[in-house]
C-alpha cells in the first residue's frame, strides 16, 4: 500500500485544463444538417437490419432448432437446458421490473416531511 503523501492531496489549478475544453461547434447549413441527419438515419437502419439478423439466428439457437447436425457419427441430440431454466424464472423476473405501480415510496419522519412524500 503506498504511503500518505500531500501532494497527493492538491487539486490542479483550473487554468491547467483551459486547453482541454473545446470551442463550441460551428453552425451548420440546413443542407449539411439536413445531410447528416439523414447519414445517421441511414446508418441506424443498417444497424438495425443487421441486429435483426443475429435476433433471429439467436432466436433459433434458443428454441434449439440451431445447428442442424448433418456430420455422419455425430449427435442430432440437442439440450433444451438453457431454455427451460430462462422459461422458468422470466415470470418472477417480470415480477420484479415491472410489477410495481411505484417506482420509489418516501415515508415521512416528521411533520414538516408530508409535502415532500
Amino acid at each position: 500500500m503506498p504511503e500518505y503523501s500531500p501532494e497527493l492531496e492538491e487539486l490542479p489549478e483550473i487554468d491547467d485544463f483551459e486547453e482541454e475544453i473545446e470551442a463550441a461547434p460551428e453552425e451548420m447549413e440546413d443542407e449539411e444538417f439536413g445531410s447528416y441527419v439523414s447519414r445517421l438515419l441511414e446508418d441506424s437502419i443498417q444497424y438495425c437490419d443487421e441486429l435483426s439478423t443475429d435476433r433471429v439466428t439467436s432466436s433459433k439457437y434458443y428454441s434449439g432448432h440451431l445447428p442442424e447436425q448433418e456430420d455422419e457419427g455425430r449427435s442430432g441430440a440437442t439440450s433444451y437446458d438453457v431454455r427451460d431454466t430462462v422459461n422458468s424464472i422470466l415470470p418472477a423476473l417480470m415480477r420484479v421490473y415491472f410489477g410495481a405501480n411505484k417506482v420509489m415510496q418516501f415515508t415521512p419522519k416528521g411533520p414538516e416531511d408530508d409535502k415532500m412524500a
